[in-house]
């Protein structure tokens, strides 16, 4: 299996290609995508919950991005969606400090909608899905687009990023930055 950083350029482009077509499908099809997080949400797998419409977390989730610390850069979600949740301010504190917060910390800023205990996790999900299954369709379908214009008028600073990211995945840095998070040990990033 590729990894990140093997491969040529257009490898590369084609991974993030791919990923992107995932995130602009979770954001444009026409029915709201909820969802459940019950452990670690970081880096593109928080980049696929800030495409989702709602999220619902388990007390036992932690959000965070990890691209700084592991060699990589948030390339969709982040830079696109995350900073209009939470602030710019707290957008750049999470990319570039790659910390991870409590499913109540991330609440509090907006980042996801509710934290229930786990074990209500799944009940929770399905209580929201059906709430939203009463609703008029074609108004859940028509309020979704509509959410989405702002993320759509961003879609080419995700382009932008991807082309930032086959560049930087090619580098040393990069390497060092996933080997060592492979390897478990703390990378040796040289300015």
């Amino acid at each position: 299996m590729l990894t990140l950083t093997e491969g040529d350029a257009a490898d590369r482009r084609e991974y993030l290609l791919d990923f992107k077509a995932m995130i602009d499908t979770v954001r444009r099809i026409s029915k709201p995508v909820i969802a459940s997080i019950n452990g670690v949400c970081v880096g593109g797998g928080n980049e696929l919950n800030i495409a989702c419409d709602l999220t619902i977390a388990s007390e036992k989730a932690k959000f965070g991005q990890a691209g700084p610390r592991v060699g990589s850069m948030p390339a969709f979600g982040v830079p696109q969606t995350l900073q209009i949740l939470v602030g710019e301010k707290r957008s750049r504190e999470i990319t570039y400090l790659c910390k991870l917060y409590t499913a109540r910390e991330a609440e509090a800023m907006g980042w996801i909608n509710k934290v229930v205990p786990p074990e209500q996790l799944d009940k929770e999900v399905e209580i929201w899905a059906n709430e939203i299954l009463g609703k008029s369709p074609t108004a859940i379908a028509l309020g979704k687009r509509l959410h989405n214009v702002y993320y759509d008028m961003l879609s080419s600073s995700a382009e932008i990023g991807i082309e930032m990211l086959t560049f930087f995945w090619g580098t040393e840095e990069a390497k060092e930055g996933m080997l060592a998070f492979k390897e478990k040990r703390p990378p040796v990033f040289k300015p």
